[in-house]
């Protein structure tokens, strides 16, 4: 049995504001969802593309109709949460001009309690990995 607890803390040190985005929470009755966007302070819109991410995931993922659906194509439905935040970020860049070259790194931890494994989405390299 897959014991973990979660723990964040935010530190915001020299910026003006926290560029971080931080949520968590359940996801239907047996999955949690865990994302980080780092707001890493160098690019212009940090801020908002973490939170513009962070919400995209969550969105789609919420957006599948049963828990039965997610457990049968996680890896899939991850791979798309992370295509329509990179669309998401691309449209708001359109929109307003001043935030071209936004982006953000991305971590997010998808835990299923029912049978205890962890998907992990790395924006980074764009990779999924799964844990037992």
């Amino acid at each position: 049995m897959i014991h973990y607890t979660m723990y964040s803390s935010q530190i915001i040190g020299r910026r003006e504001s926290q560029q971080d985005t931080i949520m968590s929470g359940p996801l239907f009755d047996r999955f949690e969802l865990h994302i980080l966007a780092d707001g890493m302070g160098v690019q212009v819109g940090v801020e908002q593309a973490g939170k513009l991410v962070s919400k995209t995931v969550l969105d789609h993922l919420q957006d599948v109709e049963t828990a039965e659906q997610l457990t049968a194509d996680e890896p899939r439905l991850l791979h798309q949460a992370l295509e329509f935040s990179n669309k998401a970020l691309l449209r708001a860049t359109k929109a307003s001009p001043e935030l071209a070259g936004m982006g953000t790194p991305l971590l997010a931890v998808l835990y299923d309690r029912q049978n205890e494994h962890f998907w992990l989405i790395n924006r980074l390299q764009q990779v999924f990995y799964q844990c037992f």
